[in-house]
């Protein structure tokens, strides 16, 4: 067990061994977030890859693990997308086959010809497509 107080001159040797730098100024701090990350090569490998695959990652750790900067890293290797909002009718045909429609984010129904005047749903063909798709009522 070490008892003698260290200096500051003592502090940067054993913990950054050889590396001699007088002021961070001549450090260079890479530009994405994900290559900022220090000592974490596993969680930065998991994340690059969940990233690529777009799949999901829980993060569990002790509090100044880097779980926040990794989250913040994978936000910034995910491709940039168009929000959409789903809308989920009811099927009076069959109620395990609910009818869905996919509209850019923040359109009104009513510009999208969805409701009558009441502001009622009115029925939709569905589309049999890989996504499911609602054709607007015949007039």
């Amino acid at each position: 067990m070490r008892t003698e107080k260290l200096t500051s001159d003592d502090e940067p040797i054993e913990l950054l061994g050889d590396i001699d730098f007088k002021d961070t100024s001549s450090i260079t701090v890479p530009e994405s977030l994900i290559d900022q990350v220090i000592g974490q090569d596993e969680a930065v490998e998991v994340i690059k890859k969940a990233a690529r695959q777009r799949r999901h990652v829980m993060l569990i750790g002790s509090p100044g693990t880097g779980k926040s900067m990794l989250g913040k890293a994978m936000s910034e290797l995910l491709p940039v997308e168009e929000l959409q909002d789903v809308l989920v009718y009811a099927n009076p045909e069959d109620n395990n086959t609910p009818r869905i429609r996919v509209v850019p984010a923040g359109r009104k129904l009513e510009q999208l010809g969805a409701t009558d005047k009441k502001g009622i749903l009115p029925d939709f063909d569905v589309i049999d497509n890989p996504v499911r798709e609602i054709k607007k009522p015949k007039e």
